[in-house]
């Protein structure tokens, strides 16, 4: 599971192309790898205060393995032969 914290960009005005949030001092304890035809879960969260209680104005996204979505592709997935991965047979969004 990773975490991507952002920050409200107070240099931000009406009309420029700067981001709403960011961070440009991240840093990760191991790497990261998102590969190509799995799925994850993610989410986004607004903060309006720290686990202290000190204000702040952030956004974090959180990004996960989908154990389910990722099991269901197993089972339906179908070689195309023995030495190529096994791809799922489809990726349809999930409806909300």
């Amino acid at each position: 599971m990773t975490w991507l914290s952002l920050f409200k960009n107070e240099r931000k005005q009406d009309g420029d192309n700067l981001p709403l949030y960011s961070n440009s001092k991240m840093s990760f304890d191991e790497t990261i790898i998102l590969e190509k035809g799995k799925f994850y879960e993610m989410a986004l969260w607004k903060k309006t205060q720290t686990k202290d209680g000190n204000p702040t104005d952030q956004v974090s996204i959180k990004i996960s393995d989908s154990d389910y979505w990722n099991s269901k592709a197993e089972v339906t997935a179908e070689p195309t032969n023995e030495t190529e991965p096994t791809q799922p047979k489809s990726r349809d969004d999930i409806p909300f």
